[in-house]
């Protein structure tokens, strides 16, 4: 009985010994062709499309923002619409009706001679501010054809903003020369070829994008809190004559002011920009430098020192002009 059971466990380990390596071997091959034939395709070709797909929606995205952002900066804040008129005369109406409030302030301040609060000290103001409450709208309404001067002088020197910027930030630059950024067989190959490539492409265009998106959203946001300021303005006014709600009126102006210098101090930024995208090839051939043409080591496409210095300079005057503009408009309404 020992000797039948020992002659089976020499059979098995002599049955192991001789396609334990060749199944090993076979199981190793299978493996490997799953991953190679089948696993690595799937997630390359799943990566690709993503990016094919997201090429598609920022360019896309990035040539209607153009297109808006080229009409922003050319709408004009009128005083007579509807909103804005109608709003303003119940503010108007309210503010009229809260002068009794100053007088009895006043009439309490000469009575109990407190400084500041009495007759002789807010008679003047009250009557400045009485007529001026009444021509609130009229008088932001200059101030804001004022700044719209100094916008045209800009616009009309820039010309068609969102076909100058359409043309001068293009990502298809970015990529080697006939690649298709919609077609997902040519983001494949690039993915082969080149991955720092296709990185580097990736980041340049986010940052277009974003170099478009936040003077977009700002100059869009600045629309309807003018004219919410601009409704407001008989408040305003009306908390200008006491000392103690003085403040509030300084925050009011230094808003307003604010809001409509941001446009002229943005403009004089993107015409720079404009400016610089027309001049490219004047620019970098004033470097007077061969190696800004040549493509950068490692990176198998139109990579230039010259280009991504080019595209590097639109993003800052872009982006680095709308902050430079808020924080301009903003000190300047505090003047």
């Amino acid at each position: 009985m020992n000797s039948a059971f020992s002659k089976k466990i020499l059979l098995l380990t002599i049955f192991l010994g001789l396609f334990l390596p060749v199944f090993n071997a076979s199981a190793a091959g299978l493996s490997s062709y799953v991953l190679d034939k089948i696993a690595l395709p799937v997630v390359e070709n799943f990566f690709a499309y993503s990016l094919s797909i997201m090429f598609f929606i920022v360019g896309k995205l990035l040539a209607v923002m153009v297109q808006v952002l080229g009409g922003v900066v050319n709408f004009r804040i009128y005083t007579n619409v509807p909103v804005i008129q109608e709003g303003w005369k119940i503010m108007r109406d309210f503010a009229n009706m809260l002068f009794i409030i100053a007088l009895i302030v006043m009439a309490y301040g000469t009575i109990f001679n407190i400084k500041g609060y009495d007759f002789r000290s807010l008679i003047p103001r009250f009557i400045v501010v009485a007529v001026l409450i009444n021509f609130s709208l009229v008088l932001s309404g200059l101030l804001i054809d004022a700044t719209q001067v100094l916008n045209n002088t800009f616009l009309l020197a820039m010309g068609d903003i969102a076909g100058r910027l359409g043309q001068g930030l293009t990502p298809a630059n970015l990529f080697p020369p006939g690649t298709d950024i919609n077609s997902a067989q040519a983001i494949s190959n690039l993915v082969t070829s080149s991955i720092i490539n296709l990185i580097f492409s990736i980041f340049l265009v986010m940052t277009f994008l974003i170099s478009v998106a936040v003077p977009l959203a700002v100059a869009f946001v600045r629309i309807p809190i003018l004219w919410a300021l601009l409704i407001v303005s008989p408040m305003a006014w009306l908390l200008s004559i006491l000392p103690a709600t003085r403040g509030a009126f300084n925050a009011w102006w230094k808003q307003f002011l604010g809001w409509n210098l941001f446009l002229p101090y943005y403009l004089f930024f993107m015409y720079f920009a404009l400016y610089f995208l027309s001049k490219k090839d004047d620019v970098l051939r004033a470097l007077g430098q061969d190696f800004v043409y040549e493509e950068l080591t490692g990176l198998q496409s139109n990579f230039t020192f010259g280009l991504i210095f080019y595209y590097v300079m639109i993003a800052i005057f872009l982006i680095g002009g709308t902050m430079v503009a808020m924080r301009a408009g903003t000190f300047s309404g505090t003047g």
